[in-house]
């Protein structure tokens, strides 16, 4: 009998329990992500079979291994206490902001870049976590199997978040799982407090949804068979799993259609055209296979069209009004975060500091405190300058890249539909993070470093067994 793997139900955990508990924001969620990333690794190193993960995704490893010890020395560069003659010369904004707003500044010889020293330990544990996370998943996780098991987790997820979301819309006294939901009633949002964030996660689901979707099709579309062998695979069992990740589909496109969030629509659609696309780019590797897909895309996204309009689409079409745009006033957070960011351009105002400097910048009326500056790639630039989104975004570029080239180059079916899903998915939050803060929601960051991980694993995966010949294919090529 085969034992349970602890480190795999690990990572059913992290799928689960932050993303149900109002999305892992707060600190003793953090808290726990963080001691679970621990214990994971700590099994891992007491272990005495290690699995071996491919030759290419070791070289991967290494690499990243050279980019995070990177990224630790930069962020206990910006804690470290200098003479305040080298931060006048090498950040002198870190030091005239101090001298302006603390009465101690001018009195001690000692200062570190970061504003907020406290506030940068903090963030720098938390996005140190997920970054080993990413390792751990790499060297642990090396074969198919268990990949499929973490796809249909996450798509298992999406579909019950988007279910939830859409039940609690219709109850008199909404919740959110184990909590009492008081703001954004009029909105699905699951189990998360903002619409944005739900619809995050959803994006990153769907994309898997559709990929697993169709990798279970692949019977259906082997070439060289007739229409009649193709129906017989409709009665096999697997069959039913299609049907439920077909409903999973259509669940999520409600879900974030009923939360309004105009970044989640955009998204969506944005998705089904870069799915298609790639599909139709490569279809010539497995012309039959390829078209057979685009159908079926095709008719997942008539649907589900027809799902929107029939259920209402007025309320959310009017979300998309200049006046409703300029009500939320991010274009005023961006104007305002590009002076910023001019200010501390290479080693940045210390990792964590946004909502710490940006009161002294603003110059209109915030609604409340403004903890997140509704746009990742800002936010970070201006806390950890340039010097640190190198080393922070080089490394997902890279493993982003590494994973697109693998993709390009494989023929396995299975392998080319589920790696498409997680680059799609990807590619979603990338581009939600433009206009919001997923990367600072620790449920969705968690999934995002995950869905990176289990891409670049299975695009270079190969299966040890001998295949089976399938005509119409090149024989040995997977």
């Amino acid at each position: 009998k085969k034992r349970t793997n602890p480190l795999e139900l690990g990572i059913f955990f992290l799928i689960f329990f932050p993303a149900l508990i109002l999305g892992g924001v707060d600190d003793w969620l953090i808290l726990i992500i963080e001691l679970s990333v621990i214990l994971m690794w700590s099994i891992y190193l007491l272990s005495t079979e290690k699995p071996h993960p491919s030759p290419r995704v070791e070289r991967i490893i290494a690499v990243l291994n050279k980019i995070i010890v990177g990224l630790v020395v930069f962020l206990v560069w910006q804690i470290t206490p200098l003479p305040t003659a080298i931060i006048k010369i090498i950040s002198p904004h870190s030091y005239s902001f101090r001298a302006m707003f603390s009465l101690e500044a001018a009195k001690t010889g000692w200062m570190t870049i970061s504003l907020a020293p406290y506030r940068t330990i903090k963030e720098s544990l938390e996005i140190l976590t997920y970054a080993f996370l990413v390792l751990l998943i790499l060297k642990t996780i090396v074969s198919y199997r268990p990949i499929k098991r973490f796809f249909f987790a996450l798509a298992c997820l999406g579909a019950f978040e988007a279910l939830y979301g859409m039940i609690e819309l219709v109850n008199p006294h909404p919740r959110l799982l184990f909590f009492t939901k008081d703001i954004n009633l009029e909105v699905a949002t699951g189990t998360y407090v903002n619409q944005n964030h739900f619809s995050g996660l959803l994006e990153m689901t769907l994309p898997l949804t559709i990929g697993l979707f169709l990798a279970q099709l692949e019977g259906m579309f082997t070439p060289g068979l007739t229409w009649k062998e193709r129906l017989l695979h409709l009665s096999e069992k697997r069959m039913a799993i299609n049907i439920i990740l077909g409903i999973f589909i259509i669940l999520q496109v409600l879900g974030v259609w009923f939360s309004r969030s105009r970044s989640g629509v955009i998204v969506i659609f944005l998705e089904f055209i870069f799915f298609f696309g790639m599909m139709a780019l490569f279809s010539r590797t497995e012309t039959l296979r390829s078209h057979q897909t685009l159908r079926v895309l095709q008719i997942i996204f008539i649907i589900a069209l027809i799902i929107i309009v029939y259920t209402g689409a007025s309320s959310t079409i009017d979300r998309f009004t200049t006046e409703k745009l300029n009500q939320e006033g991010r274009f005023q957070y961006w104007t305002t975060l590009t002076r910023m960011v001019q200010d501390f351009p290479l080693w940045g105002s210390g990792l964590g500091t946004f909502a710490v400097v940006y009161p002294a910048y603003e110059s209109g009326k915030t609604y409340g405190l403004l903890l997140h500056a509704h746009n990742d790639y800002l936010e970070f630039l201006l806390e950890i300058g340039i010097g640190g989104m190198l080393l922070l975004f080089g490394g997902i570029i890279y493993i982003l890249i590494n994973t697109y080239l693998g993709w390009t180059k494989r023929r396995n079916y299975k392998v080319k539909t589920m790696v498409l899903g997680g680059m799609t998915s990807i590619l979603g939050l990338a581009i939600h993070s433009l206009t919001d803060f997923n990367l600072h929601i620790p449920a969705n960051t968690v999934i995002f470093s995950m869905i990176i991980s289990f891409t670049l694993i299975l695009v270079y995966w190969r299966p040890r067994e001998k295949r089976r010949f399938v005509p119409g294919e090149k024989d040995g090529r997977t």
